[in-house]
C-alpha cells in the first residue's frame, strides 16, 4: 500500500476530531517524515508518541491536538469500523515493495 493510502487512513481516523494533516489549524499535525503513517498504523498511539520524538511529526500545540484526538479513542474507534481496519491490516500486512 502507497503512503498516499496510508495518509487518507490516518486522515480519516483524525478528521472526525477536527485534525487535519499539514492542515493551517495549530492542533493540526505537520508531517515531516512519511514514514510516520505506517508507524501510526502499524503501532497505534504508541508509533504516534515514538514517532513524535523521532521528529517525524509536529504540532504547535500538543494540548489541543489531544483534547481533540482522546475522547474520540481512534483505537477503540478503528476496531469497530471493519472497512477501516481492513484497509490497516492491509497497510500493514501488505508491502508493496517486497516479495
Amino acid at each position: 500500500m502507497d503512503t498516499g493510502k496510508r495518509r487518507e487512513i490516518v486522515n480519516e481516523i483524525l478528521h472526525p476530531a477536527g485534525i487535519a494533516i499539514d492542515g493551517s489549524n495549530p492542533w493540526d499535525l505537520r508531517i515531516k517524515d512519511e514514514r510516520f503513517f505506517q508507524r501510526v498504523l502499524r503501532n497505534g498511539s504508541l508509533g504516534l508518541g515514538e514517532s513524535f520524538m523521532d521528529g517525524w511529526w509536529e504540532c504547535e500545540h500538543l494540548d489541543e491536538f489531544f483534547c481533540r484526538l482522546m475522547p474520540l479513542r481512534p483505537e477503540e474507534a478503528v476496531k469497530k469500523n471493519l472497512k477501516l481496519k481492513g484497509e490497516i491490516l492491509k497497510a500493514v500486512f501488505l508491502n508493496q515493495g517486497s516479495k
